[in-house]
């Protein structure tokens, strides 16, 4: 969410299930090295009223898709208190529906389930902070003198010799003759090496976007 994002906040599971007729047992705050995190309340967070919660709700919906898939042993949620606020997180989620048209109940969603903290250094050194985002650039499905710059589709001849569990790293290669050889680099690419093939999906304005 963009005010989360600006105050350098994090939502925690709020609580884990207990067993019946015991109470809801919080879940500790994360240890974070050279950090302290310090509880706030929603309403000490910037524009949360004024922002859109629906559109979190629908990520996070879709991220307990992932999470059910994932080894109870492995990532970020192999900790067995923090994986079972997140399953009961997502259980609630899906009690609401597929889509929450109304904004008031998908900001009462994480207010019920989700404690935010604000990150605090321990010694004011500068912050860094790691996020994850899906761009959106402009562009067109056609060349035009605005937009010139093509995005290709994945070549037909990449061959990425790698294992299957090893995600995004290893070498890419294509055939030449009997050989392997690497595949282009971005300067061959940007030079045309993929020009005249059918690949173009779509053109944008910048070669750095």
């Amino acid at each position: 969410m963009r005010c989360v994002r600006a105050a350098l906040l994090i939502l925690l599971v709020a609580a884990v299930p207990a067993a019946a007729g015991d109470p809801v047992r919080a879940l500790p705050a994360p240890q974070i090295a050279g950090a302290m995190l310090e509880p706030v309340a929603y309403d000490a967070i910037p524009g949360w009223r004024a922002d859109d919660a629906r559109a979190a709700f629908t990520v996070f919906l879709n991220s307990c898709g992932a999470l059910e898939q994932r080894p109870a042993e492995t990532g970020p949620v192999s900790t067995p208190q923090l994986r079972a606020g997140l399953e009961a997180a997502c259980r609630n989620a899906r009690a609401l529906g597929p889509v929450v048209p109304d904004v008031t109940v998908a900001r009462l969603f994480f207010e019920a389930n989700f404690r935010p903290f604000r990150i605090v250094p321990e010694r004011n050194p500068p912050g860094f902070l790691t996020g994850y985002y899906e761009p959106e650039v402009e562009g067109s499905a056609t060349r035009t003198a605005e937009f010139g710059v093509p995005v290709y589709a994945r070549p037909d001849d990449l061959i990425a010799s790698r294992p299957a569990s090893d995600g995004n790293r290893g070498a890419v290669m294509r055939r030449e003759g009997d050989a392997l050889v690497p595949y282009h680099d971005r300067a061959g690419i940007e030079d045309g090496a993929l020009a005249g093939r059918g690949l173009e999906v779509a053109w944008i304005a910048h070669p750095v976007d």
